[in-house]
């Protein structure tokens, strides 16, 4: 699984604000239906990307790995 930002968690709680939003003024208007299960699913997942367990995937900042774990693409003067 490919790690995210704190940005992008930071994003998908906004769109989940929204869409949490615009469900509720579908509910009042219109009534519940089949169509809200992905507002439902959307808010989900900005929740459970707040979860302490999902906080490894969300990094504060940039991780890069350590110059000496780097793979070496240069050769030695000496040939194999």
């Amino acid at each position: 699984m490919g790690r995210g930002s704190g940005n992008a968690r930071l994003w998908l709680a906004i769109i989940a604000g929204l869409t949490a939003c615009s469900a509720v003024v579908t509910i009042v208007t219109d009534g519940a239906d089949w169509g809200l299960v992905d507002a439902v699913c959307i808010v989900v997942a900005a929740v459970l990307s707040y979860l302490p367990s999902a906080r490894p995937y969300f990094p504060r900042e940039e991780r890069r790995p350590a110059l000496g774990m780097q793979p070496s693409n240069q050769r030695s003067g000496a040939r194999p």
